[in-house]
């Protein structure tokens, strides 16, 4: 149970990286919290959500009931949840893209997306990123 308590230090440590930078996914400035990942008294990995404050149940195929997000930001949650269950790190989530995607801006961070890399470079929640100049 202590690894899946540090694999959840570091799932959280990457929505902080995402809600400080750039379009603050995972943050909500009006609320003035982050996202977090918890683990419920029966061990199941859950979502606080940043915006509605809600448990969010993280089930799959099922309406994230609370989530305040989209699609994009729904697939790098379920990565992580599945990251503190397991330990297997998330695929490349934050990039860098080639020209062709969204111009290379997936997101649309901007120059952001960088420091949002820097800051998650060496989280074992993450896949090493390949080429990436941070």
């Amino acid at each position: 149970m202590a690894e899946k308590h540090e694999r959840l230090e570091h799932a959280n440590a990457v929505l902080r990286a995402m809600g400080s930078h750039g379009r603050h996914f995972f943050y909500s400035k009006e609320k003035d919290r982050f996202a977090e990942l918890v683990i419920d008294a029966s061990g199941r990995v859950r979502l606080i959500d940043d915006y509605t404050g809600k448990l969010v149940w993280l089930d799959k195929g099922g309406r994230w009931r609370g989530f305040s997000h989209g699609g994009t930001c729904r697939a790098i949650v379920e990565d992580l949840a599945r990251y503190v269950r397991t330990g297997k790190p998330t695929r490349n989530h934050f990039g860098p893209w080639p020209e062709w995607i969204c111009d290379g801006d997936l997101w649309g961070y901007g120059e952001a997306a960088g420091d949002v890399r820097a800051a998650i470079k060496g989280n074992p929640a993450v896949t090493p990123l390949q080429n990436a100049s941070v």
